[in-house]
């Protein structure tokens, strides 16, 4: 889900993670836990973290594990219009 939300290759987050392509590929095709070591799953976690991922632990909860992508460099946080035109903090009559 990282790779995918920095809109990297394969070959792009080989070359920035130090890990190998086909180590990536295999990591990508597994559901759970890979068969990598735990130094192969720490060069990756850093180098997404480096972008300004969040890993988010499965803890149980209903949403479980995944990424959330908090900051990256050029990011711009704009506050979201007001979908309903009303600018007083009300939607369809009732306050907020």
């Amino acid at each position: 889900m990282a790779r995918a939300a920095l809109r990297w290759s394969v070959d792009e987050l080989a070359r920035r993670s130090g890990v190998s392509e086909k180590t990536i590929r295999r990591i990508e095709q597994v559901y759970g836990v890979p068969n990598v070591t735990l130094d192969t799953m720490h060069k990756l976690q850093f180098c997404f973290e480096q972008q300004g991922m969040t890993m988010i632990p499965e803890d149980g909860g209903a949403e479980g594990p995944g990424v959330r992508y908090g900051r990256y460099p050029g990011r711009v946080l704009r506050a979201s219009p007001d979908l309903d035109g009303d600018s007083d903090g009300e939607r369809n009559g009732t306050p907020e």
